[in-house]
């Protein structure tokens, strides 16, 4: 019999404090290709490096600030087994600023163009404003979180 009734409160924050989640050691990406938006911190960093050791051919860190994302991806490089001319993972960093519309068109067609395939997109990239923000006619929030990330989903789609 568990410990909580699963579903229960006392059961989500037992398992949010003191249950780490474990990834199949058999899950590979091996020569796909994948974006991960908002992959410079955070979640989105973690699931690219995991992405990149499990072999994927390309992983393009999407995000809008490119210094950043150059960071981040020497660190995915470093974290992988071998020299960087051993490496079978492209890391790339692209721009996408999810707060502009022509930014999310700009990076699809970007993607059209110049990908010849795309197994995975990764939509981690958000914000949490703390005040109200107009974007372009929209609320920053919503503009970020839901619009452009429908609007990139949308146009990646084959």
């Amino acid at each position: 019999m568990p410990l909580f009734k699963p579903g229960s409160i006392p059961s989500f924050l037992y398992n949010q404090l003191f249950v780490t989640p474990t990834l199949d050691p058999s899950l590979s990406f091996t020569g796909q290709t994948v974006i991960v938006t908002g992959s410079n911190v955070g979640l989105g960093f973690s699931a690219a490096q995991q992405i990149a050791q499990r072999g994927a051919s390309r992983v393009i860190l999407a995000v809008r600030t490119i210094s950043k994302g150059e960071t981040a991806a020497r660190r995915i490089r470093a974290s992988l087994p071998g020299s960087d001319s051993d490496l079978k993972t492209t890391i790339e960093v692209w721009p996408l600023d999810l707060s502009r519309y022509q930014s999310v068109k700009d990076f699809a067609a970007r993607a059209t163009n110049e990908l010849d395939r795309l197994d995975v997109l990764l939509e981690n990239a958000g914000v949490g404003l703390f005040e109200f923000e107009m974007q372009e006619e929209d609320e920053g929030s919503i503009k970020t979180n839901v619009l452009s990330t429908i609007l990139l989903a949308l146009l990646l789609l084959p």
